[in-house]
């Protein structure tokens, strides 16, 4: 059964992972640079590989606070990072286990208000979001003014309550 394994930011295989990830977006957008690299997240970020049934990782994923990307953010708000399974690895519904779990830890850090950003060259990460509950929010950041992200949000619960509950942005 896969799994999902927290690691630290400095993990070589995470950093592999986001490196691919940096490395798709290259030829996606047909851009050296797509967005702005794979930059340093928060020190704060928690990340977690994915891991198939074999035990070999096979992607990675992380939520940061939302201060990191937004100066004036909330405290509440997290910010969805580094989603990204190998594409031999995908249609196994493993972005799913992931978004969700990155959802858990988001409300456990205090996070329950979540948005990310995506490009409109990826519309198989928008189906995914879009099928998980996020919504379509207007451009926020410094993806403000680039008109091939897509942005999303989602309420995922209260952390000073139990169970995890899913709603709409507000």
């Amino acid at each position: 059964m896969p799994s999902l394994r927290p690691v630290p930011a400095d993990d070589a295989e995470a950093i592999f992972f986001a490196s691919a990830l940096h490395n798709e977006m290259v030829v996606r957008y047909e851009d050296p640079d797509p967005c702005g690299g794979p930059g340093p997240l928060d020190p704060r970020a928690r990340w977690l590989l994915v891991i198939a049934d074999s035990g070999e990782a096979v992607g990675v994923g992380a939520v940061q606070p939302l201060s990191h990307t937004v100066d004036a953010a909330a405290p509440d708000e997290g910010e969805i990072k580094r989603v990204y399974i190998t594409p031999s690895a995908r249609g196994q519904g493993l972005s799913k286990m992931l978004m969700a779990e990155l959802e858990v830890i988001a409300v456990r850090e205090g996070w329950p208000r979540l948005r990310l950003e995506t490009g409109v060259r990826q519309p198989e990460a928008v189906a995914l979001y879009q099928s998980s509950g996020w919504i379509p929010v207007p451009a926020y950041g410094h993806y403000k003014s680039s008109p091939e992200s897509r942005c999303f949000a989602k309420v995922v619960g209260d952390y000073r309550s139990s169970p995890v509950r899913t709603s709409t942005f507000s």
